[in-house]
């Protein structure tokens, strides 16, 4: 068995270095210790050690002994076998015990040599009020030397006046409270240490000691100099006796300093806070004077300024006088002038005012016939071929423009580049058009995360929005902002999740609404209520329904199964645009989805109504028709455009597809109605009879489409990207007359008429992505 036998380990010397003590680890564990134990202290091992060696393979259990435990022995032992006297044995590291031991949970070890007899079923239960000077330690038993070391609330400090007699030991949480009841003691203790002649007795025994080891030749030296020492710490110990008088003195009337202070501690306290109060009040007031005076340093500055620019106005004013002086003789040259040139064009109206009006009134005639003739056509087409049927169109056609030759050519024969607007870094994914104040703005989002609003007349960008951080997918005007508060406020949805309002007069953002959980794909204000709501697409696979007024997401539209990446919003139902209510009119929204389909929705009931199925792959881009367009756009008509390469035309009222146009030779990305005008005096009449439409494509085209035909009718090439988006955009006319002009005859001025009276064509915008740049051109 073994050579020596294990002693039981003190707690009182406990060592997280040695093995440890098996009662306080049993304390906390019971399943049984005995194969942790080591051979040699009888303790659970600490660093396992396991005895591997022939002559113990008869052994039925493991040989664990603690690593302190095994280096002791074999050295003390000449490296002989704990159990045999052989020194052949094998010692390894016991992984499984070690591990073992170290996931042992066990309780603090000074709570455990104060309560020995404390168990884990004894312990305080949770919400207990925990026993004073007593530790909650449990953990595992490599965490105790850094709990021992750092956290332990039964750590002892020793008290600061030990070395004056006081000799507790203290825990952390005594420490304070003791120091302030064991004050006079310790005072006590300090002055007794002071006064007390052990110094000296010892002094004294100490010269006895040094003079009877002398040698008797130096002993009278050796006497002389002890003799002198002696004098000269006597005269220290005096000096030490006075200062302590004055120390006792100092200390009683620190004492009495001490509960004078006490006592006045209240009344200084308050004086300390009512100057604090003042210092505030004081601080306050300094800074509010020194407001003043940048105050009336800046109004100075302004009043300065005012009287140079009065000066400035009165030299003007000056200046003004003399030129009125000299305008006013020139004005009486001119209405004498005038009074000429007045009797002059009297003459030449009496002389072609007739003749004009007369055609104005055929003409007008005609067209009107023409509409009834292109009818009947119509209803004649659907029961003949459609050749002829393309035949007849393109006589009724001619015999409309036949009153001037410059009118005859076909409204899509010719396009030409206008303007081109620089400025994007990325892909521009979305343009609107909108005026205000008679000038012509574009706006434009793209992927690199800005909105930018351009002057077309200009051609130059006039702001840039750089609040979103990811891709710009849809931007719109918001017919709201400017309608009721007459502030021109640009829309935009974006990758980041987010809708965002960007005020243009001010160069700020207004409004963000934020509860799509993805990216937001397409948003549409109402055309009813002069824009008040919203309604956006998502990649959340949901719609919503936003009241810009009130910042709120009114409705959500659930039921698609990918991503929603085209809404739009029924045309106005009623008379009634200032009308708050928006249900009960009919009402409805209109999506497109990364999951082939479209979907009709009822605002009024939240519900979906109608699902059209036939695209093939996601739909990119739809529109609602509008009775104003006639015979390709009515209210009950859908335009769409897919990746599937297709546009097709959906009929709301059967739920059924009623064209599908074939041509493009990638994704169709936009497609909007082709409206046909005519320019009748100052209003723009939409012809009701226009049978285009158009389609933007990834395969860098705009094409149109005639809808009875289901012919192509022409398409514009882009330069080197694709089609990303298009809009249409009025033509800006010029109505200075040229001077040259003044004396036409009798046909150029018939040719000015017509040119007034039919304007087929429109300008158009489309954002174009390029290679090396992103542009938005304009095309006519």
């Amino acid at each position: 068995m073994l050579q020596a036998e294990g002693k039981e380990k003190n707690l009182n010397n406990f060592s997280l270095n040695d093995c440890y003590n098996k009662d306080w680890v049993a304390a906390s564990n019971k399943q049984d210790l005995k194969n942790l134990q080591c051979l040699l202290c009888g303790q659970v091992a600490n660093n396992a050690m396991e005895l591997n060696c022939d002559e113990h393979d008869n052994q039925e259990d493991t040989l664990v002994i603690g690593e302190q435990c095994l280096m002791k022995y074999l050295k003390e032992n000449n490296d002989q076998c704990p159990i045999g006297k052989h020194s052949t044995c094998d010692y390894v590291k016991g992984r499984t015990a070690r591990k073992f031991v170290c996931e042992l949970k066990v309780i603090c070890p000074r709570q455990f040599m104060k309560y020995p007899n404390q168990r884990e079923e004894n312990e305080a239960k949770e919400g207990d009020t925990p026993m004073e000077d007593s530790c909650a330690f449990k953990g595992k038993i490599n965490e105790v030397k850094e709990h021992l070391e750092n956290t332990c609330s039964l750590k002892t400090l020793e008290c600061i006046f030990k070395k004056f007699g006081c000799n507790e030991s203290l825990y952390g949480s005594n420490f304070e409270e003791h120091m302030e009841l064991q004050m006079k003691r310790h005072l006590d203790l300090l002055l007794g240490c002071i006064s007390d002649r052990t110094v000296t007795l010892a002094l004294e025994f100490f010269y006895e000691i040094q003079l009877s080891k002398l040698d008797s030749e130096n002993k009278n030296i050796q006497i002389e100099e002890l003799l002198k020492q002696r004098q000269q710490w006597e005269e220290k110990e005096k000096e030490m006796k006075k200062s302590q008088n004055n120390l006792q003195q100092d200390l009683l009337k620190y004492r009495t300093d001490i509960e004078r202070l006490k006592k006045e501690e209240p009344q200084l306290t308050k004086l300390l806070q009512e100057k604090n109060e003042i210092l505030k009040q004081n601080k306050k007031y300094e800074d509010e004077l020194n407001e003043l005076k940048v105050i009336i340093k800046e109004s100075q500055l302004e009043i300065d300024q005012l009287k140079k620019q009065i000066q400035n106005k009165n030299d003007e004013i000056n200046s003004l006088e003399q030129n009125i002086q000299l305008k006013d003789k020139q004005i009486q040259q001119m209405e004498r002038d005038i009074a000429v040139v007045k009797k002059d064009f009297n003459d030449k109206e009496k002389q072609y005012h007739e003749p004009v009006k007369s055609f104005k009134e055929n003409f007008l005639a005609s067209v009107q016939e023409s509409h009834k003739f292109f009818q009947k056509m119509n209803d004649q087409n659907k029961r003949e071929e459609q050749k002829q049927t393309d035949n007849q169109d393109i006589n009724v056609y001619s015999s409309l423009f036949a009153p001037s030759s410059a009118l005859r050519s076909n409204a899509f024969s010719s396009f030409k580049l206008l303007k081109t607007l620089s400025g994007h870094t990325g892909s521009v994914t979305s343009i609107d058009y909108s005026t205000f104040d008679g000038d012509q703005y574009l706006c434009s989002g793209s992927n690199d995360n800005t909105v930018r609003v351009w002057d077309i007349e200009t051609n130059k960008q006039s702001h840039v929005f750089e609040g979103h951080s990811n891709y710009v997918h849809c931007v719109k005007f918001s017919p709201y902002h400017y309608h009721n508060n007459r502030r021109h406020v640009v829309c935009s949805s974006s990758d980041d999740k987010t809708i965002c309002f960007w005020d243009i007069k001010d160069k700020k953002q207004l409004q963000v609404f934020n509860e799509h959980t993805d990216a937001v794909w397409s948003i549409r204000f109402s055309p009813f209520n002069d824009g008040r709501y919203l309604c956006s697409g998502s990649g959340d696979k949901t719609i919503r329904l936003w009241d810009v007024e009130t910042s709120k997401s009114l409705h959500t539209f659930n039921g698609h199964t990918g991503d929603v990446l085209c809404v739009d919003i029924s045309q106005l139902q009623s008379n009634s645009n200032k009308n708050n209510n928006i249900g009960g009119n009919g009402y409805t929204i209109c999506s497109g989805s990364y999951d082939h389909t479209i979907r009709i929705w009822d605002i009024e009931t939240n519900k979906l109504l109608i699902t059209f199925k036939g695209h093939e792959e996601a739909v990119n881009s739809i529109k609602y028709g509008s009775n104003g367009l006639g015979t390709i756009g009515c209210a009950n008509t859908i335009l769409s455009g897919s990746s599937d390469k297709s546009v097709r035309l959906w009929d709301i009222r059967s739920g059924q597809q009623t064209q599908v146009f074939n041509g493009h030779l990638n994704y169709v990305n936009v497609v909007e109605y082709s409206p046909f005008v005519v320019n009748h005096g100052n209003s723009l009449i939409l012809w009701r009879n226009s049978t285009a439409i158009c389609s933007g494509s990834n395969d860098n085209t705009i094409r149109f489409w005639d809808v009875r035909s289901k012919k192509e009718l022409r398409v514009i090439n882009g330069n080197d990207g694709a089609i990303l988006c298009l809009k249409f955009v009025s033509a800006k006319r010029n109505e200075k007359k040229n001077e040259n002009e003044k004396n036409s005859d009798y046909e150029s001025k018939r040719k000015q008429l017509l040119d007034l009276i039919i304007n087929p064509f429109l300008k158009f915008v489309y954002g174009l992505v390029h290679v090396d740049c992103c542009e938005v051109i304009m095309c006519l």
